[in-house]
């Protein structure tokens, strides 16, 4: 089974809300995927929060059907708004871990791999990802097999850069972060 859960274009880093940067601190009530420090955390973002709460229930319905699921793995695709702050874009890979780490033990499923992937690839770069370079930095630092301090034990990075997307007119921007369908299949 594959229990899919998606925000558009929302941010991970805690200092964000929604679109918009609010502080370096954590805060309540932020709409974010920031996993908070513990279970009980109030800065928990409203998105970890509701996904948090559709995977329990996804793996409740498996189990209603008579099955016993096992997590294998988490998926992660995400990054957009996180690279309009230069902090968020910056401390990815910390906020990654943190995603990782919190959502193992808020699901209770031991160590697994989470398999994400690089954002903002595609050329032209639109001008509002300001720190498209320091977020895919921050991403391939992530990456378990780099030898940064920042390595993730368990994460794969997996490039997007090759994956076919759709060309959407924002204003007079032309928007490169959505994936065709065959795009999407391939990742």
């Amino acid at each position: 089974y594959l229990i899919k859960f998606s925000r558009s274009g929302q941010p991970l880093h805690h200092g964000c809300d929604g679109g918009g940067w609010v502080g370096d601190e954590p805060g309540p009530n932020r709409a974010t995927f920031y996993a908070g420090e513990s279970p009980d955390d109030p800065s928990r973002g409203r998105h970890y929060v509701a996904m948090l709460r559709h995977f329990r229930s996804g793996l409740s319905r498996i189990r209603e059907e008579g099955k016993e699921p096992v997590t294998r793995g988490i998926l992660w695709m995400q990054g957009e708004q996180d690279s309009k702050p230069e902090t968020a874009a910056r401390e990815y890979a910390q906020s990654l871990k943190s995603l990782k780490v919190r959502l193992q033990e808020d699901l209770e499923c031991g160590v697994v791999p989470l398999v994400f992937g690089q954002v903002l690839g595609h050329e032209p770069p639109a001008p509002r990802f300001r720190y498209r370079d320091e977020i895919r930095a921050a991403m391939a630092r992530a990456h378990m097999l780099s030898t940064a301090p920042e390595a993730i034990e368990g994460a794969w990075m997996v490039s997007t850069d090759a994956l076919p997307v759709m060309t959407v007119q924002r204003g007079t921007e032309q928007d490169l972060v959505h994936f065709t369908a065959s795009g999407q299949l391939a990742l």
